[in-house]
């Protein structure tokens, strides 16, 4: 949508979530949204004197409740939130994902029956973590959906379970795993623990689970923070790899490779179809296609994306995945 085109208090919106969220100056935003610079500090104080802008934008753009409306309904999905994105900067969408996935797993852990939350692990999660208050849940538990530890013994950097379980004051459960094991016969060792199979047990359980989408290359995390080794990434390349979430790569039709990797992985494999809410919280352009290839393997029925990446996915006309293809 051109900016013509936006109702004024979209405008205010979607500058104060540029300055607010983004951390963009008001000159900055002057030039990206061709406005003086004035108007756009008018617009910023009477974003505060209307009180949209609080600690969090109090504020949904009817065109993002659009959006989330028609991607629930092309692809299945149990939740959707979408947040604004720069008009030209497709790729730098993790600050306001962090703070909309933050206020989504707050929605949830305010629930005053006890549930249990399930988390994958990236960076993406965490930063969603950083960004939540701290909350009296201690009637919650949090779990692990992926091991945490690397196959040297140290601990992965981008596990949030204490995190989370330390700002709402909730048990936590650890997978008392690395992400892959060295061998299948170390990964039987592990599932024969009780404390493992216990975990396992809590995750596959949890009522709502927060995982990010990874896409693959030497460049991705998972190589360069050594959970796969360059001869894993080259033969799932070769293998025509589209991404990875919890441990497991995944082809273009979001159906899992037939590789050693995938079967040494120790966390959880989620189970089709979806019984549970499971929420992917990733965007930006590099992740448009992992996304695609996640809904349409089935990997989750819920989305916390960008605007861009929304409406990269609404055009495309793949349904998601089901049973019987």
């Amino acid at each position: 949508m051109k900016l013509r085109e936006l109702h004024r208090s979209d405008l205010i919106v979607r500058i104060a979530w540029l300055y607010y969220t983004f951390g963009f100056t008001q000159e900055e935003i002057s030039k990206q949204l061709n406005l003086s610079r004035p108007m756009v500090q008018r617009m910023l104080a009477q974003a505060t004197s209307e009180g949209i802008v609080k600690i969090r934008l109090d504020h949904q753009l009817v065109e993002y409740l659009e959006l989330e409306k028609r991607l629930m309904e092309r692809f299945g999905l149990r939740f959707c939130r979408i947040c604004p994105a720069p008009v030209d900067d497709s790729d730098q969408v993790l600050p306001g994902l962090s703070v909309l996935g933050a206020s989504v797993m707050e929605e949830f852990l305010r629930s005053p029956e006890p549930i249990t939350v399930a988390l994958g692990t990236g960076r993406t999660i965490k930063s969603c973590v950083q960004h939540m208050g701290s909350m009296e849940c201690g009637h919650h538990k949090v779990v692990s959906l992926v091991g945490n530890l690397k196959q040297d013994g140290s601990a992965s950097p981008f596990d949030s379970v204490m995190s989370l379980a330390d700002k709402i004051g909730a048990e936590r459960y650890f997978l008392p795993a690395p992400v892959v094991a060295s061998s299948m016969e170390e990964l039987e060792t592990l599932r024969q623990q009780s404390i493992y199979r216990n975990v396992i047990r809590i995750s596959e359980q949890a009522d709502v689970s927060f995982i990010s989408m990874a896409g693959l290359s030497l460049q991705s995390p998972l190589y360069v923070d050594g959970f796969i080794s360059e001869a894993e990434m080259r033969q799932a390349l070769e293998l025509g790899a589209a991404g990875e979430l919890l441990g497991h790569i995944y082809d273009e039709s979001g159906q899992l490779l037939d590789l050693d990797f995938n079967q040494r992985s120790a966390g959880v494999l989620l189970q089709r179809p979806l019984q549970r809410i499971v929420i992917g919280i990733s965007g930006g352009s590099a992740k448009h296609h992992v996304i695609h290839c996640a809904i349409r393997g089935g990997w989750i029925n819920g989305l916390v994306t960008d605007e861009h990446t929304a409406r990269y996915l609404l055009e495309h006309q793949t349904s998601a995945w089901h049973p019987e293809g």
